[in-house]
C-alpha cells in the first residue's frame, strides 16, 4: 500500500524484490520467512493473473514465429494496460509500449521487443482471417481512429511493410481533429491504393509517402475537400515536398492521382471538382480523337470562385448536351477560361460592361496572336454569353447579335468577320469612353460625327495593332459601319426600343438574285459613307498556279491547290469534304454539304449544298493522294489532313492553309490566297463563255451583283468586245442612209 499498488496482478518483480528486503529490515523477519511470503505474493499474482488474463496467456502461447523468451515483458506490459484479447491491441497500445521499452531497454533491444509485439499481433489476425471463405478480400471501413498498416486484416499485404524501418510511415490517423470529408477521401485513396498499387517500392514512394506528406499539410491547413484545393494551395505543399526528396515532381503526382482516383470513383460525378477526368464520361468515339486525346478539363485557374461555378456549369452542359468532341470543348473552355482570369478576382461574369469586354477585346488584338485566333476566342466568349442567356443570366448585346447570326446559319468565317468588327467598335467606344447607350441617345448631329469619326479611326488603321498593316479600303470601312448598323438594329429589335438611330435614314434597293429575279429590299441609309474607289478583287494567272504546283512540298498540297481552283469553292467548304460520302468516284464530283459538327470547324456558307465536275488529271492526282496517305486519311473521314508533324492525320484547319500559302510564297514570290483562286475560277469560266447566272449559281453566290464584283473584266476586253460588236452590226441604226 506504501507504493500505491492495490491490485496484486500489477505487482511487478521489483516490487517483489523491494518488498523482500522491506520484510527483512522493517520487519525482523528471517530470510526463511521473507523467502515464503515473497513466494506467496507470486502465486497470489500467478493465479490472478490466470483467472483474469488466462485468454491473452493462452493465445500468446499458441502464437507461432514468435521469441518467445521475450513475450514475459510483452505480458506483463498487456497485462498492466488491462489487455484482455490480442485483437485489443492497436497502435496506440504499441505506441505506449515503444515509449515504455525506450525507458527501459537499449534501443537494439527496442525493435526486437516491438517487432515480437507485431508478429503476435500479426499471427492472431491471420488465425481470424482463416475463418473467412476468401482471405485474398479485405474490406476496411471508415473509422476516427488510428489505422496501422501492418495490422490490417489482408497479412499477405501487411508482411509487405515488414522492412520499412520508420513504422509512423504506416499509421494513418483519422482521429485527428479535421475536416471528416477530406479524412474520408484519404482513406478512400489509402484503400485505392493498397489495392490497385502491386510494386512495394512503388507503392511506397510514389503513393503513400506523399500522401501522407499531403494529408498533414490539409490537417494543418485546414482543407475541407481535396478535389477543390487551390493552385495556390498546391505550391505550397510543393514547397515541403521539395524539403523531403529531391525528385519532389514525381511526388506531386500524388495531386494528380488523388484528384482522379475521386473523380473517377464517386458514385455521384464531383461536379465541382476543380478538375474533371474525361474517362469518367465514357464519351462516344466520334467526340474523341484517339491522335490527340484530352485527358482532363481544369478550372481552378479561375481565382473567382463564381465564375469558377459559372465555367462548370457551362462545361456540364457542353459535354452532357451539345455533342461536341472533347478538343473543341477544351478548345472553347481554355478561351473562356483566359477572358475569365482576365476578370480578376473581383469581377463577376455577370456584371461585365460593353466597355470591360471591348477593353480585353483591344488587349488580346495586341498580343501577338493571329486574327483568326482572336475571331476565335471572341465568338467562344459569345457562346458562353449565350449559355448563360439560355440560364436566364445576364448576357451582353454584342453576345446576343452573334448568336442570332450562328442560328440563322451564317458561316463561320462570316461570324468570325462580325466578331472582329464588333470588337473593333467595342474598342472604339472605350477609347472614347462611352457606351451603345450613350450613342443611342445623341443628338442626330452628334450620331454622325460619332460614325464619321469612326469610318476615319478604320481608314487610319486604328483598328490593328500592326502599324505596318496596309490601310483598308474605303469598301471595307463601309462593309465594317454597315455591320456595326446592323447591331443597332438588332438591339432595337431585341429590346424593343421605341428610338432608332437618327442618322440612318430610310431607302429602296432593287436587287437580282442569281436566277434574274428581281426584288425591291427597303433599308435605312447612312449618308455619310466613305466614296468607294471600286477596287477589283484579286485573282491569280494560271501559269502562277503552275509555278505553285510545282512548287508545293507534297501531293497533298497540289490537291487542295487544284480542287480550289478547278471548284471555285470557298475554303471552308474544301475543308469540311469528307472522302467517303461527298465525292463521286464515278463522275469526278466534288460535293458540298452543309455540317455544323466538322472537327476543324470547317462549314459550307448560306447552309447550302453544291456539286462541281474536276478534270481527270486533277481526279488522278485526288487518288494518288489518298493511297499515298491512306494510313492517315482512312483512320479519320476528312479529305484534307496533315501528313507530318504532332497534328498528322488531323483534319486540316483553315490556319493550315494560310500557313502553306505563306510558304509557297516565301519559295516562288507568289502571293496567292484560296479566295484569289475563287476568282480565278470565277474569271476563267467567263473568258470560257459561261453565263453569268451559272458562275453565280457555281460560286454559290445569293446575288449576282456579288458574282460581278469578281469578274475582272479590263479596258481591252471592253474594247475588243465593243470592236466585235459593232463589225457584225454595222447598220444597225441605218446610220449609212443618212449619209
Amino acid at each position: 500500500m506504501q507504493l500505491g499498488i492495490y491490485n496484486v496482478i500489477l505487482v511487478e518483480e521489483n516490487d517483489v524484490r523491494n518488498y523482500k528486503r522491506f520484510l527483512l529490515e522493517d520487519r525482523d523477519c528471517t530470510i526463511r520467512e521473507a523467502n515464503s511470503m515473497t513466494s506467496f505474493l507470486r502465486n497470489k499474482k500467478a493465479h490472478w493473473i490466470e483467472q483474469e488474463y488466462g485468454a491473452l496467456l493462452e493465445e500468446i502461447r499458441q502464437c507461432e514465429g514468435i521469441e518467445m523468451p521475450l513475450t514475459g515483458n510483452i505480458k506483463n506490459f498487456l497485462i498492466r494496460e488491462g489487455i484482455h484479447h490480442i485483437r485489443e491491441i492497436d497502435y496506440a497500445i504499441r505506441e505506449k509500449y515503444e515509449q515504455y521499452l525506450m525507458k527501459e531497454k537499449k534501443p537494439e533491444q527496442v525493435l526486437r521487443y516491438l517487432k515480437t509485439l507485431d508478429r503476435i499481433k500479426q499471427y492472431h489476425i491471420r488465425q481470424e482471417m482463416k475463418q473467412f471463405a476468401n482471405t485474398k478480400k479485405f474490406h476496411l471501413r471508415y473509422e476516427q481512429q488510428i489505422l496501422f498498416l501492418p495490422y490490417l486484416p489482408d497479412q499477405k499485404l501487411a508482411m509487405e511493410f515488414d522492412k520499412v524501418r520508420d513504422k509512423t510511415e504506416l499509421v494513418w490517423d483519422f482521429s485527428v481533429k479535421a475536416s471528416e470529408k477530406m479524412k474520408q477521401q484519404i482513406f478512400q485513396l489509402l484503400i485505392h491504393i493498397l489495392e490497385n498499387v502491386k510494386d512495394p517500392k512503388d507503392r511506397r514512394v510514389r503513393f503513400l509517402l506523399p500522401m501522407q506528406w499531403m494529408y498533414q499539410y490539409c490537417i494543418k491547413q485546414g482543407i475541407v475537400d481535396i478535389e477543390t484545393m487551390e493552385q495556390e494551395e498546391i505550391e505550397k505543399l510543393e514547397e515541403i515536398v521539395k524539403q523531403k526528396v529531391v525528385n519532389y515532381k514525381n511526388s506531386m503526382q500524388i495531386v494528380d492521382n488523388s484528384r482522379k482516383i475521386l473523380f473517377m470513383s464517386g458514385k455521384q460525378i464531383h461536379w465541382h471538382a476543380n478538375v474533371w477526368y474525361m474517362e469518367r464520361f465514357h464519351l462516344a468515339p466520334e467526340r474523341v480523337n484517339p491522335c490527340n486525346p484530352v485527358n482532363r478539363l481544369s478550372f481552378y485557374q479561375v481565382e473567382n470562385l463564381n465564375n469558377r461555378k459559372l465555367l462548370q456549369e457551362y462545361a456540364r452542359y457542353q459535354i452532357g448536351i451539345t455533342g461536341l468532341t472533347i478538343g473543341n470543348i477544351r478548345s472553347q473552355q481554355n478561351y473562356v477560361k483566359k477572358f475569365l482570369k482576365y476578370l480578376g478576382t473581383d469581377v463577376c461574369a455577370l456584371d461585365v460592361t460593353e466597355k470591360q469586354i471591348g477593353a480585353y477585346f483591344k488587349e488580346i488584338q495586341q498580343q501577338e496572336i493571329q486574327a483568326e485566333t482572336v475571331n476565335r476566342q471572341i465568338l467562344d466568349i459569345t457562346k458562353f454569353y449565350e449559355y448563360l442567356k439560355i440560364k436566364k443570366h445576364i448576357v451582353l448585346l454584342p453576345s446576343q447579335y452573334l448568336m442570332h447570326k450562328m442560328r440563322a446559319k451564317g458561316s463561320p468565317n462570316t461570324i468570325k468577320r462580325s466578331a472582329l468588327v464588333i470588337s473593333y467598335y467595342l474598342n472604339y467606344l472605350s477609347e472614347n469612353q462611352l457606351t451603345m447607350e450613350d450613342v443611342w441617345n445623341m443628338k442626330y448631329e452628334k450620331q454622325q460625327e460619332h460614325f464619321t469619326d469612326f469610318l476615319i479611326w478604320l481608314k487610319a488603321g486604328m483598328h490593328s495593332k500592326d502599324e505596318y498593316t496596309k490601310k483598308p479600303y474605303n469598301e471595307t470601312c463601309n462593309a465594317y459601319l454597315k455591320e456595326v448598323f446592323r447591331l443597332y438594329n438588332f438591339a432595337e429589335q431585341q429590346e424593343g426600343c421605341e428610338q432608332s438611330l437618327k442618322v440612318l435614314s430610310d431607302a429602296q434597293y432593287i436587287v437580282r438574285n442569281s436566277v434574274g429575279i428581281r426584288k425591291i429590299l427597303n433599308r435605312r441609309s447612312f449618308h455619310g459613307y466613305l466614296k468607294e474607289t471600286g477596287h477589283i478583287g484579286r485573282t491569280i494567272e494560271q501559269d502562277k498556279i503552275v509555278i505553285l504546283l510545282k512548287a508545293c512540298a507534297n501531293c497533298r498540297d497540289q490537291v487542295l491547290l487544284l480542287l480550289l481552283a478547278e471548284t471555285g469553292f470557298r475554303i471552308g467548304e474544301i475543308l469540311g469534304n469528307r472522302y467517303a460520302t461527298d465525292i463521286d468516284y464515278e463522275n469526278h464530283l466534288i460535293y458540298v454539304n452543309f455540317r455544323e459538327d466538322n472537327e476543324n470547324d470547317a462549314r459550307a456558307k448560306n447552309a447550302e449544298f453544291r456539286k462541281a465536275k474536276v478534270s481527270d488529271a486533277t481526279f488522278e492526282i485526288l487518288k494518288f493522294y489518298l493511297e499515298e496517305y491512306k494510313d492517315l486519311i482512312f483512320q479519320q473521314e476528312y479529305l484534307l489532313v496533315n501528313v507530318s508533324g504532332k497534328y498528322a492525320g488531323k483534319p486540316m484547319q483553315d490556319s493550315g492553309v494560310r500557313s502553306l500559302m505563306e510558304r509557297l510564297e516565301k519559295k516562288t514570290g507568289i502571293k496567292v490566297t484560296p479566295h484569289m483562286l475563287r476568282h480565278y475560277f470565277a474569271n476563267t469560266r467567263r473568258k470560257a463563255g459561261w453565263k453569268l447566272e451559272l458562275i453565280s449559281q457555281a460560286l454559290g453566290h445569293r446575288h449576282i451583283e456579288t458574282t460581278m464584283k469578281y469578274l475582272n473584266i479590263t479596258e481591252e476586253e471592253l474594247m475588243e468586245a465593243s470592236d466585235a460588236f459593232y463589225s457584225q452590226h454595222q447598220s444597225l441604226y441605218g446610220v449609212d442612209h443618212l449619209l
